[in-house]
């Protein structure tokens, strides 16, 4: 949703491997815009359009209502203990591909058990927290910065140049090969190729 002293929008996105999708009304105005992108390619085509289009109509990005509860991203993971009563405030059902995860307190931490594994979520702030495989490891996360956005997926290590997609905010499961060459590290993420300079590391 966006707002200012004069307008309001509401906009609505979906994304899946193939495709992208976003409606935009503007009630005060009668308008609004769909667009849909037949290509794995075209967030960043989504984006656009959209800043464009309420631009068009007085409204940006710093309009965007309510404001993000999350702080920068941390660089680092320092987990901190949090009192019951703010736990508590996170706990219940949320929305999860096609079914629900449920979060629940467990002595001093919250927990969730998604299909046969059990997740500790160690707290970051208040508002943020880490999923821990209950035996204390972590899990192996991997971060993707492309089409202006930034992903994040739990991942199951199958050998040292395989890995698929897992647990929790994973969706469909995607399989992943890593290799290299001279002057890359490369990934096969379902498909769609990255590389990561090794004069960046």
């Amino acid at each position: 949703m966006f707002a200012n002293d004069s307008l309001f929008a509401v906009t609505h996105a979906g994304d899946a491997a193939s495709g992208h999708a976003l409606l935009i009304l503007i009630p005060g105005q009668d308008a609004a815009a769909m667009i849909l992108i037949n290509s794995a390619e075209g967030e960043s085509l989504k984006n656009d359009f959209s800043n464009h289009f309420i631009h068009r109509f007085g409204l940006s990005i710093p309009d965007i209502i309510p404001s993000n509860v999350i702080q920068e991203v941390r660089s680092e993971i320092v987990p901190i203990h949090l009192p019951v009563e703010i736990l508590q405030n996170h706990m219940g059902n949320y929305s999860q591909g096609f079914s629900y995860l449920t979060v629940t307190a467990e002595d001093d931490h919250l927990v969730i058990d998604r299909d046969h594994r059990n997740f500790v979520l160690k707290a970051l702030s208040e508002n943020e927290f880490v999923p821990c495989e209950k035996t204390g490891e972590d899990v192996l996360m991997l971060t993707l910065i492309a089409y202006e956005g930034e992903f994040s997926f739990p991942l199951s290590v199958i050998s040292g140049e395989y890995a698929v997609t897992s647990g929790l905010g994973s969706g469909f499961g995607f399989t992943m090969m890593f290799t290299e060459d001279e002057n890359y590290f490369i990934l096969d993420f379902g498909g769609i190729t990255f590389r990561k300079s090794k004069g960046n590391t």
